[in-house]
């Protein structure tokens, strides 16, 4: 049997030996400090506004409790995923008990992931080539959207598949056995990857056994143990009768395991027909393109990721087909890997090698540019000009207070035993487990952001009226508003509730004394006045009070939105952006003849004291696209340029 030896890169590395290995420490280390740079600003700027993070957040910090249920869940978290490594992190969880630690954990796979690659490529190119090679993934595109994306404790496995290819490139059996036991921990989905190292060392290796028949079977006996014993059993003491709920992403090919697994041999046109599909190919063209398509000469390099490509292409779930998100992550290596044996294979013949080489470093780079907008736009999105005022909401909420909270306070809260997601509750099913939606009597804070995209989106493009009822319906629980700015609102429960951002009502209300000329919109909705309140700061940042008088002249209007500009010597300096009655009484639902007054709390950020001027304008959303409304469909003795309306103007001052 192999003695277990220290792998030659940090072998060179302990002793020094080359400068391009330290070169290739450096950088690794810098995209591990830049990556955690830009995702520590994303958290502290609430950008987290998916699942993931504050899922698996609540999960660990629940495990440091001793506990396997999380609310967020609603269930023991492993009746989702076989995620079995999570008690292994308990104690690096324990000691940094934050949710960036999960970010920090998935940025050092990602890196460490590139420095192995390195030394991969060390073994067939020089060491410039190989830094290369190194700079390529660790810029791949793929790579950045899984970074940029919430964090899933799949995306740990990358240093973990370089190292096992690593050892089982160097025959070093004990190592190898060691990295595929904590690489089938990750997930599920790991083990038929081992099971096809194994399958490919009965046709490459002389100790078919040690290498081939050992992992096959211990592997394939962690998926069956874990796909059809450990998750349908926690999932049967939920109350839960499938299995697993992912099973529905292939219900095409069948009900259940088997009969999926049935389909490969009785209907492989079904199988076909999805992995010929346009949109499923052109994710595959998204890793073989950028790498001038060489992998495709490296098949057996391929069939390595297969059982984890055909999870990925033949499910129905489209973030499946996108680099968008991080299912990516586990596929790249594997291409890159297969792209390296054939540049090895080329070897050979240096001009060849070179060409191919030269090849693959031009469509990386021009998949790189390709994507640089879209990437940038993403760190633009995470822009927050509330940041500061909603981390003090957050801290406003006791740590023990049972709480419900849009998706993107989640990650900052999740260190709770009781919280929930309200578009959980508005949706009115919990997302994971899929079970009814009961809020809790424990429940005492609730933090929203009522211009939340999950929320808007289903009144805007969904209009679910039952999505909205069910908000006005918790929203009559009784709730007192602790802090408010934009469309963010700190809510406690009271007694004596006074929430009142709409008002609805039948007869004419009070306007302000010096209002404005009133405008029809659309011949359906009257903006009779808006009162700009004097700029207050209760919570040390300024916010503007602006109260918007409205008329319905229509049962059956669209939905409408408003942007408010604020400009300085001419110059847009600031726009805000709400729908009409907040996503809770949207214009839909308003009736004709009804008077509607609406209170909202324009946050103007880090803008400068003095005088600003304030324009409105309105937005109409139609067929699954919004307009701003121009001038001929304005009906005003105020002047109309260019859609805007000006209001009036206010002071800022500190």
């Amino acid at each position: 049997m192999n003695r277990p030896q220290i792998p030659s890169f940090i072998h060179n590395w302990r002793k020094g030996q080359n400068a391009f290995d330290w070169a290739a420490l450096a950088l690794a280390g810098c995209f591990f400090a830049l990556w955690a740079g830009i995702l520590s600003y994303k958290y502290f700027s609430l950008g987290y506004y998916d699942w993931d993070l504050a899922l698996y957040s609540q999960a660990l910090w629940n495990l440091c409790h001793g506990r396997f249920y999380s609310s967020l869940f609603d269930m023991n978290f492993l009746g989702n995923h076989a995620e079995y490594i999570s008690f292994l992190l308990v104690p690096i969880y324990t000691i940094f008990q934050h949710p960036l630690t999960l970010i920090y954990l998935k940025v050092l796979s990602f890196s460490i992931g590139g420095y192995i690659l390195y030394h991969l490529a060390r073994q067939i190119c020089s060491p410039v080539l190989s830094l290369i090679v190194m700079i390529l993934y660790l810029t791949f595109p793929a790579n950045s959207y899984t970074l940029f994306y919430e964090f899933h404790i799949e995306s740990l496995n990358v240093a973990f598949l370089f190292l096992l290819f690593y050892f089982f490139k160097r025959e070093k059996l004990l190592p190898f056995y060691g990295t595929a036991l904590l690489t089938a921990l990750i997930k599920e989905n790991m083990p038929p990857i081992i099971a096809a190292f194994g399958i490919y060392a009965l046709f490459t290796r002389r100790n078919k056994i040690r290498w081939g028949l050992i992992p096959i079977i211990t592997s394939v006996g962690l998926f069956y143990f874990s796909m059809f014993i450990i998750t349908p059993k926690l999932r049967s003491l939920e109350g839960l009768h499938s299995p697993n709920q992912y099973l529905t992403f292939y219900a095409t090919l069948g009900e259940g395991p088997f009969e999926i697994m049935k389909a490969f041999v009785f209907h492989p046109q079904r199988i076909f027909h999805l992995l010929f599909d346009e949109e499923r190919l052109n994710y595959l063209k998204e890793f073989l393109q950028p790498l001038a398509f060489t992998p495709l000469l490296s098949p057996q390099i391929l069939f390595l990721a297969l059982p984890v490509l055909l999870q990925q292409l033949l499910s129905s779930a489209f973030q499946s087909h996108t680099i968008f998100y991080h299912y990516a992550a586990t596929l790249v290596p594997f291409f890159f890997l297969a792209a390296l044996q054939t540049l090895h294979r080329l070897k050979k013949d240096s001009r060849i090698f070179l060409l191919a080489f030269i090849a693959v470093v031009l469509c990386a780079l021009s998949n790189i540019v390709m994507y640089k907008d879209s990437l940038l736009k993403r760190y633009a999105y995470i822009q927050n000009p509330l940041r500061s005022i909603e981390w003090k909401m957050i801290k406003q909420i006791p740590v023990q207070a049972g709480t419900i909270a849009s998706l993107n306070f989640l990650s900052p809260l999740s260190h709770k035993q009781s919280l929930h997601s309200f578009l959980g509750f508005i949706n009115g099913y919990h997302a994971i487990s899929g079970k009814p939606f009961k809020l809790s009597d424990d429940i005492s804070y609730a933090l929203i952001d009522f211009s939340d995209n999950w929320i808007t989106n289903k009144i805007i493009y969904d209009q679910d009226q039952q999505a909205i009822a069910r908000m006005q319906a918790f929203l009559n629980l009784g709730w007192r508003i602790r802090a408010i700015a934009g469309t963010t609102v700190l809510l406690e429960r009271s007694p004596s509730p006074d929430f009142n951002l709409v008002e609805r009502s039948q007869t004419p209300m009070e306007l302000p004394p010096a209002g404005l000329p009133p405008i029809v919109i659309n011949k359906n909705l009257e903006f009779l006045a808006c009162r700009i309140g004097k700029p207050i700061s209760p919570y040390g940042d300024t916010l503007v009070p602006l109260t918007f008088y409205w008329k319905s002249d229509s049962s059956s209007l669209p939905t409408y939105g408003l942007q408010i500009v604020l400009k300085k010597n001419g110059q847009e300096v600031l726009a805000a952006s709400k729908l009409i009655g907040y996503s809770f009484s949207p214009t839909i639902m308003w009736h004709a003849g009804e008077y509607i007054k609406e209170t909202y709390y324009l946050c103007p950020g880090e803008l400068a004291e003095g005088p600003y001027e304030v324009e409105l304008m309105f937005v109409q959303y139609i067929h699954q696209a919004s307009y701003f409304v121009n001038c001929p469909l304005m009906e005003s003795a105020l002047d109309c340029k260019e859609g805007r309306i000006k209001l009036g103007s206010v002071v800022l001052s500190r």
